[in-house]
């Protein structure tokens, strides 16, 4: 996956992602000559600032970069967000912006040739709207499936990821968290390793 979330750069600041436009570019040109041959992109409606030109902007520069699989998320700010905190309101001010960037969103993907494959909604977005995963015919990502089925592992790295180990005899996700404090987690890693061990390979 390379997600980008907009491909606007002053949205990019404004949020506080440290990548650049340009480092998106880069990471599909570096995937393509690595010889992945599906990647999958997200991109989220209803992020400050942003109106339904600017997502279709984004929508199309994804588009003509090669995804194969891109995923319409809306935006849904958390409790305790810097974007909640200043703006209590936020999720429920956008419910038009956000319900026209979909639509349009949609008529762009089928009119070139993807199709919808899966959906799934979360609370607290923008309009009460769903995300929805598009994908070309002969790209539909299994693991995005098995996410929303919750029947994958995923091991995830850094403070604050949480890993999930899937176990199929028992159809059982078993969640195996790091400590979210940063400098905690440098000095407890061996322990936040330890713990990974224990799960992914008893």
């Amino acid at each position: 996956s390379i997600n980008p979330q907009t491909m606007k750069q002053e949205t990019l600041d404004l949020i506080g992602r440290r990548h650049t436009v340009e480092d998106t570019v880069r990471a599909f040109e570096l995937a393509k000559r690595v010889g992945i041959d599906c990647i999958n992109t997200d991109l989220i409606a209803g992020l400050p600032g942003e109106n339904a030109a600017d997502f279709r902007d984004s929508l199309e520069r994804i588009w003509s970069l090669g995804a194969d699989n891109i995923t319409l998320h809306t935006l849904a700010v958390k409790r305790g967000s810097g974007l909640k905190e200043l703006d209590q309101e936020y999720n429920y001010k956008n419910e038009e912006l956000c319900t026209e960037m979909l639509d349009d969103a949609r008529l762009f993907l089928t009119g070139k040739g993807y199709r919808p494959y899966y959906l799934y909604r979360q609370k607290h977005t923008s309009g009460n709207t769903e995300n929805l995963g598009f994908c070309r015919a002969d790209s539909v990502s299994i693991y995005n499936v098995r996410i929303m089925e919750e029947a994958q592992s995923i091991l995830a790295l850094g403070a604050g990821g949480i890993s999930k180990v899937y176990f199929p005899e028992e159809n059982r996700l078993e969640r195996v968290a790091n400590v979210s404090n940063y400098q905690i987690y440098i000095d407890r890693i061996d322990e936040m390793i330890e713990r990974k061990e224990k799960e992914f390979w008893r």
